[in-house]
């Protein structure tokens, strides 16, 4: 941005968003007006009369003129100007709102951009305070000059400590681009392997949840598609008697989930690149709705990094940063990149941890107590035993074919999660990892810890055990089922190292 252009904007003067607004207002309260009217669109089109067919076509018309209008006023309402080392927001309709907001209140300014922005070349841009989640500024669409000087004039003029200004000065990394410094980049074949190996079961219950929901909503406006479906039950009943029919659907669903995952992941993670700039790091990525994330090492509480089964056999991590986003509102801001290496992963936890990092390798990890192995499959047994004792009380045994092989998978996996739950200390490192087909670690510097606290229930005191939850103002380690000896040992010890630490915890 150039001088000319920043000293032609006044931001002592009203200033409205682009009117590309409109258009993004528009969308967003058709999208939401849609998703509550689909059951009842949904009912007029099963009944398939061409009137009702009309009947919609009205209603959409109606319903676009309605929301045309309403976004106009909107976009003329909703103003912003700088007075008095505040920024003041006018918006509002029905309502009036006035928001007056500190700078000195501003914890970070990032950027977001869709489809929509990169065509009208706009940006959206998210101001988070210190206050409540409700106080947080959002300019759907505003020219990137704007943008570019309001950042610029907010850093210049906020009058807290040097630390807080690198927050926001991490996150105008557009005027910075000679000073980043790219250590990761992800290619067209990494993000595939990242599709590839996403969470497919989390999709398929995403989409049964999804069936279920829309189900519920019909069903409170009076039609109730299992009953109908009740029509169909005796053909229904002949299909599902042949194990091919049932392996066939469970490999229809899962193909499904596995569409799913790869779509949404080359969504969010499409261009994935991550920049170091000063203490700090950006994460920029997405395809349709591309988003900014920025990290400064000082707020970065625990840094995880995890591998499930198929993401070891490509040789790919997550890594997750979870950070503190403020100090009074609590707020958590947790920056996440998939598909990195190895090599990546050491090289992101040598920028966070320094020279400590070279700590993890000599780390004395100590197992927890099999009573942990114990307490997951007791607590799976249950709930499975309730489909095995029907299918024996039915004398139908075609349902085991399915249950019992899971039955033996889940105990597999909570004797391996119990095998690789470790915990270790160093000087100035604590670290907890644990999985269970896959591999997941959490590292986190002793001087960051805020809170401790010792939980037993009844059945852990009678075996002399407890679990330990170390908290940050991010998140929580949790170390279960240790001896309660052992547990005190450990606070006594992480609460000396606070104590004699001159390092600040943020």
């Amino acid at each position: 941005m150039s001088q000319k252009k920043s000293s032609d904007i006044d931001l002592h003067a009203p200033q409205r968003q682009s009117y590309v607004a409109i258009l993004i207002i528009i969308y967003k309260l058709t999208q939401a007006t849609i998703r509550q009217s689909l059951p009842a669109i949904i009912v007029i089109l099963i009944g398939g009369s061409m009137k009702k067919v009309g009947v919609i076509a009205i209603f959409i018309v109606v319903l676009g003129v309605v929301l045309s209008i309403y976004s106009i006023i909107s976009f003329y309402k909703y103003y912003f100007y700088i007075k008095d080392d505040k920024l003041v927001v006018h918006k509002g309709v029905l309502k009036k709102t006035v928001l007056e907001i500190p700078f000195d209140r501003i914890q970070s300014i990032n950027n977001e951009q869709n489809l929509i922005h990169r065509i009208f070349s706009v940006i959206k841009l998210n101001v988070d305070t210190a206050g409540s989640a409700k106080e947080e500024v959002q300019l759907y669409a505003i020219k990137e000059d704007v943008a570019d000087h309001l950042r610029e004039y907010i850093l210049n003029n906020k009058k807290v400590s040097v630390e807080s200004k690198e927050i926001i000065e991490i996150e105008t990394s557009d005027k910075q681009s000679e000073e980043k410094e790219k250590i990761f980049r992800l290619s067209v074949l990494q993000l595939l392997k990242v599709g590839i190996t996403a969470n497919h079961l989390r999709s398929f219950g995403l989409i049964l949840f999804f069936f279920f929901s829309v189900s519920d909503d019909l069903e409170e406006i009076g039609l109730d598609i299992l009953s109908k479906a009740e029509e169909y039950l005796p053909v229904a009943q002949v299909i599902l008697q042949s194990v091919f029919m049932i392996f066939f659907l469970g490999v229809l669903f899962l193909g499904v989930s596995f569409i799913v995952s790869v779509v949404s992941t080359i969504l969010k993670y499409y261009g994935l690149t991550m920049y170091r700039i000063g203490d700090g790091f950006i994460i920029e990525s997405g395809l349709l709705n591309r988003k900014q994330h920025a990290a400064k090492d000082s707020k970065i509480q625990i840094l995880s990094w995890s591998q499930n089964l198929l993401e070891r056999v490509a040789g790919i991590y997550t890594v997750i940063m979870q950070q503190a986003s403020s100090v009074s509102a609590g707020n958590i801001k947790n920056a996440r990149a998939a598909g990195l290496s190895y090599n990546d992963v050491s090289s992101v936890s040598r920028y966070i941890f320094e020279e400590n990092y070279s700590e993890l390798a000599s780390i004395d990890w100590k197992p927890i107590n099999s009573y942990y192995a114990y307490k997951l499959i007791v607590r799976w047994t249950w709930i499975l035993v309730i489909p095995i004792l029907v299918s024996f009380l039915d004398n139908n045994y075609k349902p085991l074919l399915f249950v019992v092989p899971i039955y033996i998978i889940i105990i597999w996996s909570c004797i391996l999660r119990y095998r690789k739950k470790q915990y270790g200390l160093s000087d100035h490192l604590i670290a907890v990892r644990g999985g269970a087909f896959g591999h997941e670690l959490s590292l986190m510097e002793l001087h960051k810890v805020q809170n401790i606290k010792i939980t037993q229930t009844p059945f852990q005191r009678r075996r002399k055990l407890s679990s330990i939850s170390i908290h940050t103002a991010s998140t929580t380690l949790y170390i279960p089922e240790i001896y309660t000896e052992e547990s005190l040992a450990l606070k006594d010890y992480l609460l000396y190292k606070v104590e004699s630490s001159d390092k600040p915890w943020m």
